[in-house]
């Protein structure tokens, strides 16, 4: 007869209690893991969507746009055009990880060295603008406000890292110098300082839009909702 050793018979007890140990781990395991989740996407998730939202976009408060002065026979005399503004983006600068110092300060010269070139401004001053905003965290630097068509077409053309265009109102007198005591002017800020601008300024100023700046893994990009401003219509 044959003789069976207590070795092989304590051999299935100990897989068996192996595969539970094991498979209470794993149990275990997927529990832990499910009460986190359920923790950051209920009671934390107000919070960390705050978060998120806060690291991937910031807003920039944007010049009204003024209605028109019209004179009795509807004739413009005093209307808003659009100019484009450069601002920078200076975290745009190090989108590869891989980035070294050396690359990120290169690109930043480049990119002030045409700037300037094209701007006409002091190219060691926007160089150490554009380091001063990256180094202290700043997702948004203007360069120049309102500059001419030319200019702007000739940055948009070079396609420079972190430059951006931004359309911006600017107030146009197709008349002139006519009846400019009469009308008036309006200041940087978009706000009347004398004559009809001044007198009419609330019914004529726009309500201030917004710059959205989103911030994804390869890049960012710009949204800005219209506002529409009154007009104001004088017998002269």
């Amino acid at each position: 007869m044959a003789r069976f050793s207590p070795h092989t018979e304590t051999q299935p007890d100990l897989s068996i209690r192996r595969t539970l140990f094991v498979a209470a781990f794993v149990a275990f395991w997927m529990l832990g893991i499910s009460a986190r989740l359920v923790y950051l996407q209920v009671s934390r998730h107000d919070k960390l969507a705050a978060r998120a939202h806060e690291q991937q976009q910031d807003a920039i408060e944007t010049s009204p746009t003024r209605g028109p002065v019209l004179d009795r026979q509807e004739h413009e005399l005093a209307r808003t055009i659009d100019t484009s503004s450069i601002f920078i983006a200076p975290d745009e600068f190090s989108q590869n990880k891989n980035d070294t110092d050396a690359q990120i300060t290169g690109a930043i010269e480049c990119t002030s060295q045409n700037l300037s070139s094209i701007l006409g401004l002091d190219q060691k001053a926007v160089f150490n603008q554009i380091s001063e905003a990256r180094s202290g965290g700043r997702r948004f630097l203007w360069i120049a406000r309102r500059v001419t068509p030319d200019k702007a077409q000739a940055l948009e053309a070079l396609e420079l890292v972190a430059v951006h265009t931004r359309k911006e109102p600017k107030r146009f007198y197709p008349n002139g110098s006519l009846a400019a005591n009469v009308l008036g002017f309006v200041g940087l800020d978009g706000n009347g300082l004398a004559g009809i601008e001044q007198v009419y300024n609330e019914k004529i100023t726009g309500e201030p839009g917004k710059v959205f700046i989103e911030k994804d893994s390869r890049a960012g990009h710009t949204t800005a909702p219209k506002w529409r401003a009154g007009r104001v219509r004088q017998s002269f």
